[in-house]
């Protein structure tokens, strides 16, 4: 599975699968700042593949007993708000290549 490290940071989680019943990892993935976005693919019955994307953050909440945890949310400070941009030309453009690269064995 795709593993996103922080590396100034004690936390090391995995960006969630739109659908938590899945545990197939996403078909790839990238992080921007605090924005990860991921790329998932879906096999259908009639041997189509599609492909969706996700955008989410981390962010650390501290308690009491100083020990952080670390969550994840899919709403967007101002801050990263060009991150999330950058995010998505991306993924446009990895999505753009897989569909050349389709039309191209066919």
């Amino acid at each position: 599975m795709s593993q996103v490290s922080y590396p100034n940071d004690d936390r090391s989680d995995q960006i969630p699968a739109p659908d938590a019943e899945s545990k197939k990892p996403p078909y790839k993935s990238k992080r921007f700042d605090r924005v990860d976005a991921a790329i998932w693919s879906k096999n259908h019955e009639d041997g189509r593949t599609s492909y969706s994307v996700t955008f989410s953050r981390s962010y650390r909440v501290e308690h009491e007993n100083d020990v952080p945890e670390w969550k994840r949310a899919t709403s967007f400070d101002l801050r990263d708000v060009p991150h999330l941009r950058i995010a998505a030309e991306w993924a446009l453009h990895e999505l753009l290549l897989k569909t050349d690269k389709s039309s191209e064995q066919s």
